[in-house]
């Protein structure tokens, strides 16, 4: 199994990391010590990830109509790469 960012349309600015010491200086206590976990147990996560956290509604021309046309506060509303601008 093998992730190309650029094959699954990912911006290539994603590549760049940031500093990592703060991240893991945050991260909770109990995620510090790796899990064991079995091959089937592992098998059931990644299918999870793949199919449990998509929603294939989520398309980008369907989440560009959620942008609203304003903010009640009147701040400017952010760009969002790919979407036609207000």
């Amino acid at each position: 199994m093998s992730y190309n960012r650029a094959s699954a349309g990912v911006a290539a600015d994603i590549d760049k990391m940031g500093p990592v010491a703060p991240v893991l200086a945050a991260v909770d206590p109990i995620l510090q010590t790796p899990s064991d976990l079995s091959h089937d147990e592992f098998n059931g996560l990644v299918l999870f990830i793949r199919k449990g956290l998509t929603d294939p509604r989520a398309t980008p021309a369907t989440l560009c109509n959620e942008i609203p046309a304003f903010t009640l506060s009147g701040r400017e509303l952010h760009k969002f790469e790919g979407c036609p601008q207000n």
